[in-house]
């Protein structure tokens, strides 16, 4: 699972360090100095107080050390592109009915795609697409001439996600200018592309990227960008995930604990079952993300969350066999479950505890990578469409077979 939790570069692990309120800029400065080491310092955006960057892995440690700067910190989670579907794009759309019945080519239009990568990939393949008239440029043999305008492409090798989505993009608008902004650098620089997008005249934006620690029941700072460029006239729109019905929300309810764990109340999901049955259909990486409703403090909310939940997977007689909860209490309410089955298949249970508070808070889990099967207590409008696909301001899109 690790490739699912940490961004590993060499020697360092891209990391967020949640800076106290008041000492971002103090902190940011101290992380930089050569006694810690933090490299490549990610923008945040106003009233974020996570600092983005990459730092050492043997100097991880001293941060314990920066207790009265630092509230807590957390890996740089790698952002999730959306499940892809395959499909025709322009032809499933019936975009050439659309174009010859209304006298359409998206001339006078510039859409701005953000995804992981654009032109990242050995032996310049965009070059190629331009060439084929997969993609406008010079030497575009439809005569489509403007080239696409790569504002920040990755500092390192993608998948050239965002090429395709250029290509569909360019079949369904042929005269339509494009832009490219990658989005997977972290959240507050995923906002920020998002803001550049609009400063440079593009009046759509497309994206296929999610964000784990954006919030589930609130606007984050992608939110409030989306918001901001629709507020200027922007149509934006976004995927829902495709991750289906991989989700369970609830309101946290008190049931009698299994023997095996003390000092906390379990949700009962039903019947006083505090065990929910699931199954893992293959081998592989999961990740699961538990987050309630409650402040966060991330986003400059002080007082935090003041409910900490964790979550677990047991067997069936309530036995932990994963578990990496911490203390949130004053801090952002999100628990990270990864889980790897090194089995074809798998069953375990899910356990939903609360270690402090008392109120009847609202939560929800999603299963963000790999497929599980909830085998009991599925809540049916439980949705998985969160974060900034959940904002006023976009219009989301699911795909399907």
């Amino acid at each position: 699972t690790t490739g699912n939790i940490f961004r590993l570069a060499h020697d360092s692990v891209w990391i967020e360090v949640i800076a106290l309120n008041g000492y971002v800029s103090t902190l940011t400065a101290l992380l930089q100095s050569p006694a810690y080491g933090m490299t490549n310092i990610v923008t945040h955006e106003i009233g974020s107080l996570i600092i983005t960057g990459k730092f050492p892995i043997k100097n991880l440690l001293k941060l314990n050390s920066l207790y009265t700067y630092i509230d807590y910190c957390r890996p740089l989670y790698p952002p999730i592109l959306s499940n892809s579907i395959i499909s025709q794009g322009d032809t499933s759309m019936r975009g050439m009915k659309a174009r010859v019945g209304f006298g359409l080519s998206g001339e006078g239009v510039k859409v701005g795609i953000i995804s992981d990568s654009y032109n990242k990939k050995s032996a310049n393949p965009a070059a190629l697409d331009v060439a084929n008239g997969n993609l406008p440029g010079a030497g575009n043999p439809d005569n489509n001439l403007s080239a696409v305008q790569v504002i920040r492409d990755l500092d390192y090798t993608g998948s050239d996600e965002g090429r395709a989505m250029a290509q569909i993009v360019h079949d369904v608008a042929p005269k339509a200018d494009l832009a490219f902004r990658t989005g997977f650098i972290d959240a507050n620089d995923f906002a920020l592309g998002i803001k550049e997008l609009q400063q440079n005249s593009c009046n759509v934006i497309v994206d296929d990227v999610t964000y784990i620690t954006e919030p589930f029941f609130q606007d984050g700072v992608v939110a409030n960008a989306v918001n901001n460029v629709t507020s200027l006239g922007v149509s934006y729109f976004t995927s829902a995930g495709n991750f289906g019905g991989q989700s369970y929300t609830g309101t946290f309810s008190s049931a009698p604990l299994p023997a095996t764990i003390v000092g906390v109340t379990a949700h009962n999901f039903g019947g006083g079952d505090v065990l929910q049955k699931i199954s893992f259909p293959r081998k592989g990486a999961y990740t699961i993300v538990l987050q309630w409703e409650d402040g966060v403090y991330s986003l400059g909310q002080f007082t935090g969350t003041q409910n900490d939940l964790d979550i677990y997977l047991t067997d069936d007689a309530g036995n932990i066999l994963v578990s990496y909860n911490r203390n949130n209490l004053g801090r952002d309410p999100i628990e990270v479950l990864p889980i790897s089955v090194s089995t074809t298949s798998a069953k375990a249970n899910l356990l939903i505890v609360r270690a402090a508070g008392s109120a009847p808070v609202k939560f929800k889990y999603i299963v963000f990578t790999g497929k599980v099967k909830i085998e009991e207590y599925a809540s049916a409008d439980s949705s998985t469409i969160v974060g900034h696909a959940n904002s006023v301001g976009a219009i989301t899109v699911a795909a399907s077979y």
